[in-house]
């Protein structure tokens, strides 16, 4: 990319800030070749690298743009006139390669995996059949309460009609099936609070738990991954 190349796609990317700003700009970088002389045209152009980049950080800089640009066009001609003639910068050292496990301790971890993998599944198994134990309580539970609250409700209809009946024959007797019918609603009414905690609240937050205990078994296991994997490069 030559001098013509690089102005001209500097000047098509400033197209979206205001136009004496944009000229400013093009007129610095202009006046920066210009004092690199012919002969750095190259480095300049290297050292500014991509035209995208340089007008990314025009557009972004909250201050004074083209002071910003005024001040990297000189640190860059003091770079260029400081370097001798051909000089190229030392490449970036490489990050050290981290060592990979001895055998003994592959040999160990091997050796682990065979003799406790038994033991793993035996707790697994344990923890799933636990898990299922605890599922089947819940909604067994559920189940009996919602069977409760049924037959309280037809009970406690069958009384008040029947208590209503008996007011007609002997009042002091159907008054008190009617009591009694009563109590049995308020039984009612709490069997079915109850049917409804289990199957609004706890059952629910129970499958939320065991969602949250596996995601969080899965990030463990990318992490413990990821960790190997850093160890073995």
């Amino acid at each position: 990319m030559n001098r013509e190349e690089f102005m001209a796609r500097l000047s098509a990317l400033l197209t979206d800030i205001p136009e004496k700003e944009r000229e400013d700009a093009i007129r610095y970088y202009n006046d920066y070749f210009d004092d690199a002389g012919p002969n750095h045209i190259e480095e300049a152009i290297e050292s500014l690298g991509d035209p995208q980049k340089v007008a990314e950080q025009i557009r972004n800089e909250t201050t004074d743009p083209i002071a910003v640009t005024k001040e990297r066009k000189n640190e860059v001609s003091t770079q260029i006139e400081e370097a001798p003639k051909g000089f190229t910068p030392p490449p970036k050292p490489l990050p050290p390669k981290k060592e990979p496990l001895p055998s003994w301790a592959v040999v160990l971890i091997t050796l682990a995996v065979v003799f406790l993998s038994p033991l793993i599944l035996a707790l697994a198994l344990v923890a799933i059949a636990i898990v299922i134990t605890v599922i089947a309580t819940l909604i067994a539970l559920a189940i009996s309460v919602g069977a409760v609250f049924i037959v309280l409700a037809v009970a406690a209809f069958i009384l008040l009609l029947g208590g209503g009946y008996m007011v007609l024959g002997t009042p002091a007797a159907g008054l008190v099936v009617i009591g009694a019918s009563f109590v049995i609603i308020a039984l009612c009414l709490l069997f079915l609070c109850l049917t409804v905690l289990l199957f609004g609240k706890a059952i629910p937050a129970f499958f939320k738990w065991l969602g949250a205990l596996g995601k969080s078994c899965k990030e463990k296991k990318a992490a413990r991954t990821a960790a190997k994997g850093g160890i073995t490069e």
